[in-house]
């Protein structure tokens, strides 16, 4: 794999694959190159460097990594390309035999990830040094638009679901200690972010000394130096009737949350290892909803889980519709090397019938959105502006939802109360 000489002028580009965790993680490493007074750019085209942070939830996830890869050499022959991310530090030998990837990082830090890319420079062409800047950004990402940031609270999972690979990429289960999180949560609203996301691979196992998630929400949304605060995934067991109260009682915690089902069927659940039952799922989001104002909640299926026959699939659509979730993420499994439902070859479906339950899920799902949104039909919502898009101001309703407006007096982060029985507002599918 050679590089093409040339004075590297430290641009880069980088691309995210797959969750808001690793989003944060790219984040953070753009954070530390900038320290270093690289310059990041928005199209790999004009890049010197370009880094993938790459995603192995799924295999698609794997192919759309190496298409990024091809991509980036084909529209920049140049460029310098480097792969970070759960794809690399699980599958690192196979990467390394693509010809377009220059180097695969394997490292979880962020500084230890742009150590290694200026290493590898060094080797193969000078670098253009400037001086470095200790303070710029505290090694937290500030986001261009600056309406939403993220936070990452905890990293690595101890839970071993049999479909999943994330484990063997992030490792056991840690957590960020509560004045980091506070210190990053200063800085953002210094800089006018009006909202945050606290996410993490596995937060409801979020244990630093004394804290635990419970602790950590009601002394950070305590503070009310943020507008929104919201919790990305959290598994049903986390949902406690104190943690509802929590977002009941507070001013910044928004009230939407995301709990994965993954199936409605006990035995698959069962062969997922998820060491939960779909009654349980169910009574966290009622109690959710009932608890919390305007609550609203969305979820993660996997259809085609080895061994799911069709009535478990059957239990999957009945919990749908039973629970208006206003989006349901679904994924057609597929075997991960090293995980235990691999192993399980003789319970694979046939492709064909997972893209007929896919469908079938596809449909209820979106009923279940439309049922969902017309709970607030009538009502107003808070809704932060993100951005404008052919004549359409659009964001995030408190509870997530969707929402563009045609109203012409607004502006980008600012957060607006929208009336949505006036015909400029509407809700987006």
């Amino acid at each position: 794999m050679s590089v093409k000489k040339k004075n590297i002028m430290n641009s880069f580009y980088i691309h995210t694959l797959g969750c808001k965790v690793n989003w944060c993680d790219s984040e953070k490493i753009a954070a530390v190159a900038e320290k270093h007074t690289w310059t990041r750019v928005s199209d790999p085209r004009l890049a010197d460097v370009c880094i993938l942070n790459s995603c192995t939830v799924t295999s698609q996830a794997d192919a759309t990594a190496r298409k990024f890869v091809r991509k980036f050499k084909k529209n920049n022959p140049g460029a310098v390309i480097f792969v970070s991310g759960c794809y690399a530090r699980t599958d690192a030998e196979n990467l390394r035999e693509i010809p377009e990837i220059n180097l695969v990082i394997e490292s979880d830090n962020s500084e230890k990830i742009f150590s290694e890319i200026k290493d590898f420079l060094k080797e193969k062409t000078p670098l253009i040094e400037k001086k470095y800047n200790p303070d710029l950004y505290n090694n937290l990402y500030l986001p261009t638009d600056r309406t939403r940031a993220f936070i990452k609270i905890q990293d690595g999972c101890n839970r071993f679901c049999a479909y999943c690979k994330i484990p063997f990429a992030r490792g056991r289960a840690r957590s960020i200690p509560l004045s980091t999180i506070i210190d990053e949560l200063k800085i953002l609203a210094e800089n006018d972010v009006k909202e945050v996301v606290i996410t993490g691979i596995n937060i409801a196992d979020y244990n630093y000394k004394s804290d635990f998630l419970p602790d950590i929400l009601k002394k950070i949304s305590g503070l009310n130096i943020i507008p929104r605060i919201r919790l990305s995934s959290v598994e049903a067991t986390a949902i406690t009737e104190d943690l509802c109260k929590i977002f009941a009682e507070s001013k910044t915690l928004m009230p939407h949350i995301h709990i994965p089902l993954q199936s409605g069927s006990d035995k698959v659940l069962k062969l997922m290892n998820r060491k939960i039952f779909a009654a349980d799922i169910e009574k966290a989001a009622d109690k959710f909803l009932s608890i919390v104002h305007n609550a609203v909640i969305t979820t993660d299926i996997i259809v085609g889980m080895p061994g799911e026959e069709e009535e478990d699939f059957e239990k999957t659509l009945q919990m749908v519709e039973k629970i208006p979730f206003a989006k349901v993420h679904i994924f057609q499994y597929s075997p991960r090397e090293g995980t235990a439902a691999a192993k399980m070859k003789n319970l694979f479906i046939q492709p064909s019938e997972i893209k007929k339950r896919e469908k079938r899920l596809t449909i209820c799902a979106d009923e279940a959105a439309e049922k969902c949104r017309q709970k607030f039909a009538d009502k107003k919502l808070n809704v932060l502006i993100e951005h404008n898009n052919k004549g359409y101001w659009e964001g995030f309703s408190e509870n997530y939802l969707r929402i563009k407006s045609s109203l012409n007096n607004l502006k980008q982060n600012e957060i607006v109360e929208l009336d949505m029985n006036n015909l400029g507002n509407e809700f987006e599918k």
